[in-house]
């Protein structure tokens, strides 16, 4: 399962974001991190912590709606836009880190999905 390994690597590595923000702000130069950003991260974090540790079906419908949202999260920053101030503009690495995390948890989403298919059939 795929969906799991990726909600439990991500979970944790956004609320360690969430963290990270709340204690220091940032991570160096390289990540600022706002108060709108921290609560995405933790509220991100904690969904697919919780999802990975619940059914199979939870952890493939988190990892597939929150990549496409991390995902599309860093198209946002590469366009970008940053919703009235909410968010800051972003550095290169940061998006294409998101792009990376995104792609991957909606991959992971469909190829568990289409291993689940193949099972069943």
């Amino acid at each position: 399962m795929y969906s799991v390994l990726y909600d439990r690597i991500c979970g944790w590595l956004c609320v360690a974001a969430a963290v990270t923000g709340w204690v220091w702000g940032g991570v160096s130069h390289f990540m600022a991190i706002t108060p709108a950003e921290r609560l995405i991260y933790a509220a991100a974090g904690s969904l697919m912590i919780l999802a990975a540790r619940g059914r199979p079906r939870y952890a493939v419908l988190c990892a597939l709606w929150l990549g496409m949202g991390i995902f599309l999260w860093g198209l946002a920053g590469l366009a970008g836009l940053n919703a009235n101030g909410v968010f800051r503009t972003t550095e290169p690495l940061e998006n294409a880190l998101r792009f990376v995390a995104g792609g991957w948890g909606m991959v992971a989403a469909v190829e568990d999905a289409l291993a689940w298919r193949r099972k069943t059939a």
